[in-house]
């Protein structure tokens, strides 16, 4: 049966030079987008999805540099990976910038006082500051 995947393929040049190191890249590239996701959400006090994140990242870890170590004397394999990782790192910084997890800012401006919404924001675990201002009509 003559598959993808058959013996001869997977020791073929064009597996071990281009699909491979392939495989390669794509396991750094998810395994360090997953690390810099988990350690934003860790920062972020979001921790429910740190040890699924965690598992998956050390499960792809685990198998791309079991392959790269496998193939030692494919310099292509270390491209792959160093090329993955640097990837990885760009694309989970992306993610973390869509999701705006460290950039959410709530401006509230009130001549009233603001206690009693302090204390709810505070109770919803949100961090807060106040300053106190003076506009055109006194204090704010």
């Amino acid at each position: 049966m003559n598959t993808i995947f058959s013996a001869e393929f997977m020791t073929s040049d064009l597996f071990n030079w281009f699909v491979l190191p392939f495989f390669i890249f794509l396991g750094g590239m998810i395994y360090v987008t997953l690390a810099t996701l988990r350690n934003v959400f860790i920062a972020r006090n979001l921790g429910k999805i740190v040890p699924f994140l965690g598992f998956f990242e050390v499960l792809i870890w685990l198998t791309a540099v079991s392959s790269t170590i496998k193939n030692l004397h494919n310099v292509a394999c270390y491209i792959g990976f160093a090329a993955g990782y640097s990837t990885g790192i760009y694309i989970g910084l992306a993610i973390e910038a869509r999701l705006a997890l460290g950039i959410q800012i709530l401006r509230i401006i009130t001549n009233q006082d603001p206690t009693a919404l302090l204390n709810a924001l505070r109770e919803a675990n949100m961090g807060t500051t106040m300053i106190d201002g003076h506009g055109s009509k006194g204090p704010v």
